[in-house]
Order: C-alpha cells, then sequence, then structure tokens
C-alpha cells in the first residue's frame, strides 16, 4: 500500500471512531421554553413548558425524577408541583404573585435514563387588573396542602437567585456528563432551589 493511501485509510478509520464516539456520548437536550430565557410575560395563570430534542422517559403516569420549581426574586415558591409529561415537554401551570423578576429550576429524565437539570428566568409583567397569589415558604409538593407565607412572615434566608447570571438557553446542549445531567456555569449559586428538586423525587419516591 502507497503513502497516500495509508494516510488516506487512517483518516477514514479515525473520522469513523470519532463519529461511534459522538452518537454514543450524545444526549437528549432542551431545546426551547416557555416563556423564553429572558423575556417578559404578563400572564396569570402561566403553563411554563420545557421541550427537549427526544422523548421524556414516560413510565405510566409515574413522573417520580421529574419537577419545576419556580421561585422569586426572595426565593418564595409558586405552583402546585404537579408536572405533566407529553412526549417531550414538560409543564405545570401556576398562578403568578408580584411583578418581577422568576426563576424555573427543572430537572427531566430522557428515554436513555440520563437526567437533565438546569435553571433561567424571565420577568413578570402583569397588566393593572392581576392579583397576586399568596407566595408559599416551602417547596410546593403535588396533592399536599401549601405553606403560604403568612403577613408578617418572614421571607426564608435562602440564596437571592436573580443576582446570579442565567444564561439563557440559545441552542440546544448536549447533557456532557452522562448519567449525572447537565449543570449550567452557575448553577452551584442555586442550592436551595436544587435541594428544592431533591425533596420532590424523595417524597414522590416514597
Amino acid at each position: 500500500m502507497s503513502w497516500g493511501k495509508a494516510v488516506g485509510a487512517a483518516a477514514l478509520s479515525i473520522g469513523f471512531a470519532l463519529g461511534v464516539v459522538t452518537a454514543a456520548t450524545a444526549h437528549n437536550q432542551v431545546v426551547s421554553t416557555t416563556p423564553e430565557a429572558g423575556s417578559t410575560s404578563s400572564e396569570s395563570p402561566l403553563t411554563v413548558r420545557i421541550t427537549t430534542a427526544e422523548n421524556l422517559l414516560d413510565l405510566g403516569g409515574n413522573q417520580a425524577g421529574f419537577a419545576m420549581v419556580i421561585t422569586d426574586a426572595a426565593g418564595l415558591y409558586y405552583g402546585t408541583g404537579c408536572v405533566e409529561l407529553v412526549e417531550r415537554t414538560l409543564s405545570t401551570t401556576l398562578e403568578m404573585g408580584e411583578a418581577g423578576a422568576y426563576t424555573v429550576t427543572y430537572q427531566l429524565v430522557s428515554e436513555d435514563g440520563h437526567t437533565i437539570s438546569d435553571r433561567f428566568s424571565f420577568t413578570f409583567s402583569p397588566n393593572a387588573s392581576h392579583s397576586p397569589a399568596t407566595p408559599q415558604t416551602s417547596v410546593p409538593v403535588c396533592g399536599e396542602e401549601p405553606q403560604l407565607l403568612e403577613g408578617s412572615a418572614p421571607v426564608p434566608a435562602e440564596p437571592d437567585v436573580s443576582d446570579t447570571p442565567v444564561e439563557p438557553i440559545a441552542a440546544p446542549r448536549e447533557d456532557e456528563t452522562p448519567g449525572m445531567g447537565t449543570v449550567i456555569a452557575g448553577a452551584l449559586g442555586t442550592i436551595a432551589a436544587f435541594t428544592a428538586l431533591a425533596v420532590v423525587w424523595w417524597r414522590r419516591r416514597n
């Protein structure tokens, strides 16, 4: 075999191997959110949706491992804790509180068993007729009574996620750590929110 043919064969072999590795390590990713990251919404009730490139893991109504937690700038919670899964989309509907910044922290499970954990923020700017929902002091759990904030109750001492930059979801991103989920830069500043996801998962599991 000539030197040129040998180099060509080696290049083809390397290209094939890289293609196999890429296919093996590629996992599902989020392709869109509603509201969009960094956008402004005036809707209440508001339906928050996370849509992925591939189908999510549907176990016949058993959605342990799926969660969406919505918090305001003070770290207080909104919503029922209930989520709906339809093919590639996870959604939840909630009554919004006061105008301001809100953060959505979520966890999804793909059909291949890999998890995706991420967050995004948006601004709520209601019309004059909006009646703000009462915030909750603990993460809402589907089917359980919410722990509402009373008139003079202090705000929980939790990190203010509004001070942490959040990257808009501008394009699909891969889960680069198989089995561990995808965590974007800045997620370490939202320990309370991800702890809330763990609480939701544990309480549903038990």
